[in-house]
């Protein structure tokens, strides 16, 4: 019987969620399941009948068991991840993703740990967990691979003073590769160490290419604008002096050929 993560062995249920189970197990399920179980409710019974509603397979399962549960009593043969799920969300999920596959799931007892994963980051996780491997959030001696494209982290560093004998360092393309083809991809050609990141474009200042600093000019907008206030200022004024009673006063002046009108005798 395999060793259950750290994060597994910590998980405690009060909540009925397995309440109306009856389950019977086949093979060698780990004692934590089995409690789990219970504390949600649910019932073990020692025989295989038609009371039994749920099959919980185990490692070295018994052959006949998981043909009856499929062909005679028609219930489903669980691997033990379903009760870890159904006890982390805290209800009831549903059975499809966790059916027994006899030879296991292409990812079966492989632990993955994920470090600066940030996009498709459900995705992957959905790909791993559906394929039959853990997924958790430390990184351990119970883990298999490091998921990560980023070479900095404390995680990565972590993973690569231990060597890929025991921690496998991969970006998230080798778990897309290898559900897509079905096989373990080869881990060496996904070390993220072989990614090429762009380098950085660096520009040289002015200054840096002429020798000396640009001069410091107005801006064209404020320019313009002052020159536009400025004309404007000027019409008002030539406007404003054309006005009549700005017009200076000139006096009248009598004619010397204009004759003298003289009063009536």
């Amino acid at each position: 019987m395999s060793n259950l993560p750290t994060e597994i062995l910590n998980l405690e249920l009060s909540e009925d969620i397995f309440k109306g189970i009856k389950f019977f197990i086949s093979g060698d399920v780990h004692d934590k399941v089995i409690d789990l179980l219970k504390a949600g409710g649910a019932e073990r019974l020692n025989y295989f009948s038609d009371y039994v509603t749920h099959l919980i397979v185990g490692e070295n399962p018994e052959e006949n068991d998981i043909v009856d549960a499929s062909d005679v009593y028609e219930i489903p043969a669980l691997i033990p991840k379903w009760v870890v799920m159904c006890t982390s969300l805290k209800r009831l999920v549903s059975t499809k993703s966790y059916l027994y596959v006899p030879g296991g799931k292409l990812l079966s007892n492989l632990v993955f740990c994920f470090s600066n994963v940030r996009e498709d980051l459900k995705y992957l996780w959905s790909l791993i967990t559906y394929n039959g491997g853990i997924v958790q959030l430390n990184l351990n001696k119970y883990c298999n691979y490091l998921v990560t494209g980023d070479t900095t982290t404390a995680k990565y560093e972590k993973a690569e003073s231990l060597g890929p004998e025991q921690i496998k360092i991969v970006t998230p393309d080798w778990v897309v590769e290898t559900v897509k083809n079905h096989l373990l991809a080869d881990p060496t050609l996904f070390h993220p160490k072989l990614i090429n990141w762009p380098k950085p474009i660096k520009h040289e200042s002015t200054t840096a290419i002429t020798g000396f600093e640009p001069e410091q000019t107005e801006d064209v907008g404020k320019i313009e604008a002052k020159a536009v206030s400025d004309s404007t200022q000027a019409l008002l004024e030539k406007l404003k002096q054309r006005m009549p009673w700005n017009q200076p006063s000139t006096p009248k002046t009598v004619s010397t050929s204009d004759p003298i009108a003289l009063p009536m005798l």
